[in-house]
């Protein structure tokens, strides 16, 4: 199928392989789209989506500020911080780095004090997996969980289904294609969706290793 159809489709490219991509340019490109005044032209489309998918009631989109890699405190940055009329929101996303000590609580101290309890903390990383207790203790994070002030969120459930619904109903055919390489990026980055070619560089490694690659599908299935 490759060798067939790769001069057409070409398989394997991506535009993202010409660039550094990591955590803060991720955020970057979330910030950006989530930014009713951007040049996307997409006016107020992607956060509106984003609010129907993830809060549970219908919010005015009066948009006060957008700022990625928002400094609450000398040591803190929030990576998204979207200020509304009715609701302040914040996204921390966790690709590669560790939680930091007391991380979420900080956060949600200062948005608490800064909104009068108008906002929703985001917790974003690859799967979907919670906060560690050194970042927000059980009690604080399950009294967030209550108030729907606190989510956690994971590419592979959530980010991925989002940006579909943005390529749906997207209108701009060049936005549509940054969105298309965006979300492959992150399904071979992250989430292991392979392409053809690194599939087949899979099969010879399986082929010559089978006895190692049947420890490592029994431990991969408990760790999961």
């Amino acid at each position: 199928f490759k060798k067939e159809y790769n001069r057409q489709l070409a398989l394997d490219f991506s535009l993202f392989q010409f660039f550094s991509v990591g955590e803060n340019k991720i955020s970057q490109v979330l910030a950006y789209f989530l930014d009713v005044n951007q040049n996307h032209g997409q006016g107020d489309l992607f956060l509106s989506e984003f609010l129907k998918v993830f809060t549970d009631k219908e919010i005015e989109i009066k948009q006060i500020a957008n700022v990625c890699e928002k400094i609450i405190t000398n040591k803190r940055r929030l990576d998204v911080y979207i200020k509304l009329k009715e609701l302040t929101i914040g996204i921390e996303n966790k690709v590669w780095a560790d939680d930091q000590i007391n991380q979420l609580k900080d956060y949600s101290e200062y948005l608490e004090k800064n909104t009068n309890g108008n906002y929703v903390l985001f917790y974003l990383n690859p799967y979907g997996i919670a906060p560690k207790l050194k970042s927000i203790d059980e009690k604080l994070s399950h009294k967030l969980y209550e108030e729907n002030k606190l989510k956690v969120i994971g590419y592979k459930q959530d980010l991925i289904p989002l940006i579909n619904t943005w390529l749906i109903n997207c209108e701009a055919d060049n936005v549509s294609y940054f969105l298309k390489e965006f979300k492959k990026y992150l399904e071979v980055k992250f989430l292991g969706k392979n392409t053809l070619n690194m599939s087949k560089e899979l099969r010879e490694i399986i082929y010559k290793n089978e006895r190692e690659i049947q420890h490592l599908v029994n431990e991969y299935k408990s760790i999961e």
